[in-house]
């Protein structure tokens, strides 16, 4: 648009241009005229003084003649005749080969009588004078030479007012080839000129709306692409040249400018993917650094005003975000999969756990057994305490064991862990903690004891001579890093590192969810946890944890529990038979006296015919029928008698956490527990 628009004022400017030119041409023209006509009167006028003046001298030459005295002075006057009148006869044979302007030609001309008269006279004078015969003799006298002299005056005098005349006309020409002129400059600037200049005035104007508009759209597209996630591109499709990107693509593909970009062949950058195996990623870019980027592309076409070159568009979506989005959904899905199978697994373990262990105490408890016999006891419970613990690991992996979150001093916390993990480490390694900060997070109070236990054994069983911990305060984080100058994680390891079951070391050295219950408390505390490692170097574990600003409670000390209790009245509620009676033996044997009830319902029917007779309820929660909670809740409606409830269960579910906050829930063992702990929560409860 602002092309054409320069064209056509260029057009009517030209056009203006010629037009005055023209005007200008015609003045000058019409000057030169009357230039050359005055030249050609002033030729004219001093013709006619000369004539003028040869008039006199030939009067006054026939004057002389006529009173010139015979004799006197003859010799001179005879001399100086014969010369002069020579000069004048020349200059008589001029005019007649010289034709006169207007109106000299009427008076005299080559016709005229009276140069006719003239000429013979002085022919014959001169002829006379040089003492020849004369051809002709003219018939002269005083009275006709002085009639010729007379008409020479009129003549001069004529010649003289032709000049005057001339010399008026040329000044009145001048005067009125000015005003003429002036008239066309008037007409020419009021016509053309001026229209020409507002029109001028008017395509400035429009001009630079039109830059202002073109300004306006080039920043709107500009903002419109540099702020796009998506990389464009445009370049010539003949020369394959680039010659516009966005920043985004500037950044995609790692560059520092635009211009780096600029003028480069677009195969430099970008190239058609051809892999059929992943028919969703349709072409690649190529990053400074010769890393492909997976993308998908719009791509149209348009030319250029300049030159009809045809140019190509790519709008150039990255799969990255996308393939990773779906590999962590994969991951969800898989994890969730595998943590439902695993928190199915871990309550059957857990059952056989605790019988195992039960079983173990009430026969070290009740039999006189030898040492060994006392060793092999003692080494099941270890086994059982170690199974129990890769329970523990399993149900975290699975987030079905969602303890009670509360306010713990993290320094505090950490420093406790480190004293009791340092001595145990099979391969000695320097731990060294530094702290920069502190406060408090809110966990359950084995998370960062299970976080540090796991991320310092791996170290350790890298190689580790040294394993550096800091905790460091930015914003409203906690910054706690892990660093050790172990063997490192291969980097195609890495990817895998927080999935269950997966493993670096030797299978005799790890069941491969250590890490998955890490990345699994991080997550629970609402934490972040990523890894740098670099093989034969070391690795870097980087945690984050939200800061609370909640204080932390004040710890009441648990009364050592006695060996015998008052004679009190429990109920027992367990599906598991032989779980059942190794709790109802045990606590026998501490002097309560114990009803056992198989499930939910029976339990509700023997409490409904003895409601006010008892003084505890111990449960179990995974029950067919009726689950812990509900046969809890049901019991509590049935009785206004102040009611100790303890809920014993392989994991805790978000209902029995609610209760236990209600008050509805004295507390809460989780299996595979020690029989000490039975006896223990109810003394600790009253």
């Amino acid at each position: 648009m602002e092309a054409l628009s320069l064209t056509g004022f260029k057009t009517r400017s030209i056009i203006s241009l010629i037009t005055v030119l023209t005007v200008l041409l015609l003045s000058f023209a019409i000057q030169q005229r009357l230039i050359e006509q005055q030249k050609h009167n002033l030729v004219q006028a001093a013709i006619a003084n000369e004539l003028s003046e040869r008039s006199k001298s030939l009067t006054m030459t026939l004057q002389g003649l006529l009173s010139a005295e015979p004799g006197r002075h003859r010799v001179n006057l005879k001399r100086y005749a014969v010369e002069h009148l020579s000069r004048i006869s020349e200059s008589l044979n001029y005019f007649q080969s010289t034709p006169l302007a207007e109106p000299i030609d009427n008076v005299l001309n080559s016709e005229s009588e009276t140069v006719k008269q003239l000429q013979l006279l002085i022919n014959t004078t001169r002829t006379v004078l040089k003492d020849e015969e004369p051809e002709q003799i003219p018939d002269f006298n005083s009275a006709s030479i002085r009639n010729m002299s007379n008409n020479l005056r009129q003549v001069a005098d004529t010649l003289r007012e032709t000049q005057r005349q001339h010399q008026e006309f040329q000044i009145t020409a001048l005067q009125q080839l000015l005003i003429l002129s002036l008239t066309i400059i008037s007409v020419s600037i009021l016509f053309v000129v001026v229209p020409v200049l507002r029109r001028v005035k008017n395509d400035r104007a429009a001009i630079e709306r039109q830059r202002t508009q073109i300004a306006r759209i080039r920043h709107t597209f500009d903002t419109f692409t540099d702020h796009s996630q998506n990389a464009i591109i445009n370049y010539v499709k003949s020369s394959g040249k680039i010659n516009f990107v966005n920043n985004s693509c500037v950044e995609m593909l790692q560059y520092q400018s635009k211009n780096q970009l600029l003028g480069e062949s677009i195969d430099a950058v970008y190239m058609v993917h051809t892999d059929e195996t992943h028919p969703a990623m349709s072409a690649r870019l190529i990053a400074i650094d010769g890393s492909e980027i997976p993308v998908v592309f719009d791509r149209f076409s348009s030319h250029r005003i300049e030159d009809g070159a045809e140019l190509v568009w790519l709008n150039l979506t990255d799969l990255r975000p996308i393939i990773e989005v779906e590999q962590r959904s994969q991951n969800a899905q898989k994890m969730e999969s595998m943590g439902t199978l695993a928190s199915g697994i871990a309550h059957d373990f857990n059952n056989i756990l605790a019988i195992i262990r039960g079983s173990s105490e009430l026969l070290k408890m009740s039999v006189d057994l030898s040492n060994n016999a006392q060793k092999c006891v003692t080494h099941i419970i270890e086994a059982g305490e170690r199974g129990a613990s890769m329970v523990r690991q399993i149900l975290q992996f699975s987030r079905a064991d969602t303890e009670y979150l509360k306010v713990i001093d993290i320094v505090e916390n950490i420093e406790q862990t480190l004293e009791l993990l340092t001595p145990g480490l099979k391969k000695k390694s320097e731990v060294v903690f530094q702290c920069e900060a502190e406060g408090n997070i809110l966990a359950d109070e084995s998370s960062i004891s299970q976080i540090l236990i796991n991320l310092v054994k791996n170290a350790s069983q890298a190689g580790a001579t040294k394993v550096e911990l800091t905790l460091k305060k930015e914003n409203q984080e906690f910054v706690l890093t892990v660093l050790d100058d172990g063997s490192g994680i291969p980097q195609e390891a890495q990817d895998k590192l927080f999935e269950p079951f997966f493993s670096t070391k030797k299978k005799t050295e790890g069941t491969g969810l250590g890490l998955s219950v890490v990345h699994g408390i991080v997550q629970k505390i609402k934490g972040t946890i990523s890894v740098d490692s670099t093989e034969g170097e070391g690795t870097r574990f980087t945690i984050r944890l939200p800061v609370t600003q909640l204080q932390v409670e004040e710890v009441v000390t648990a009364k050592p529990s006695s060996p015998m209790v008052s004679n009190q009245r429990i109920l027992l509620v367990e599906d598991e038979d032989n779980l059942r009676n190794i709790y109802s033996t045990y606590l026998t044997m501490k002097g309560f006296s114990v009803t056992e009830a198989a499930n939910g319902q029976e339990a509700l029917a023997i409490f409904q015919q003895a409601k006010d007779e008892y003084d505890v309820l111990v449960t179990d929660h995974n029950m067919p029928g009726l689950l812990g909670t509900e046969v809890i809740l049901a019991i509590r409606h049935l009785t206004k008698k102040p009611l100790l409830t303890i809920m014993v269960t392989g994991d805790i579910e978000d209902s029995a956490r609610e209760l236990k906050n209600q008050g509805l829930i004295d507390d809460i063992l989780t299996k595979p527990i020690a029989l000490s702990n039975l006896d223990g929560a109810i003394e600790q409860s009253e």
